[in-house]
């Protein structure tokens, strides 16, 4: 399978279209909905479960949604492309999920993320944000208009837990992660 049946099956599961750019040949896993850039065990959705990058492979997409058994359902996004990583494992379906509200959350998360990434541009050198299932990190390294480097990185401590049903909603976290990236020093996190 391809791509294109990515993007049908994005927006039949969640209502709209995938608001990412996919410029990458995605290949679905035989009777899974779990599409890669390549058919690789490394790749594969048992080995991506964990927010760990494959360094061997370059640029690589891995997405889809998979869990273990009824209860735990997950959309994921992970990427890398060059310096930037992303890992996002969203809740989504599982028997303790809200269908079409999980469905419009990611939907929302992945704007964000795009709308984040777009809002940086070239000043972004790299980047690995994780976000797994209500947990998030980050490690940024910017461009300054001065030509200087600026490194943001946050040990989870300083970003509010994000439990399914937060107050943090999915575009609440994304301008909370732009305010840090066009802010002067590191400033700590209000809940």
């Amino acid at each position: 399978m391809s791509t294109e049946s990515f993007r049908a099956w994005f927006e039949q599961t969640f209502g709209a279209p995938i608001p990412l750019v996919v410029d990458v040949d995605l290949h679905r896993s035989p009777g899974g909905t779990h599409w890669a850039t390549e058919l690789r065990p490394e790749l594969s959705a048992s080995a991506q479960m964990i927010p760990v990058f494959v360094e061997a492979i370059d640029p690589y997409v891995v997405t889809g949604a998979w869990g273990h058994g009824m209860a735990s359902r997950a959309f994921y996004w992970i990427e890398r492309r060059g310096q930037h990583r992303a890992f996002f494992r969203l809740p989504f379906g599982g028997a303790y999920g809200h269908g079409s509200e999980d469905a419009a959350e990611v939907v929302r998360f992945l704007e964000g993320y795009r709308d984040f990434r777009h809002e940086l541009g070239a000043r972004l050198a790299s980047s690995t944000l994780v976000h797994s299932m209500g947990n998030a990190r980050f490690e940024l390294r910017l461009r300054e208009p001065d030509g200087s480097t600026r490194e943001l990185a946050d040990d989870g401590e300083g970003i509010p837990r994000l439990p399914n049903r937060a107050p943090m909603g999915a575009a609440a976290f994304w301008d909370w992660m732009g305010e840090r990236a066009t802010a002067g020093p590191f400033p700590p996190a209000t809940s």
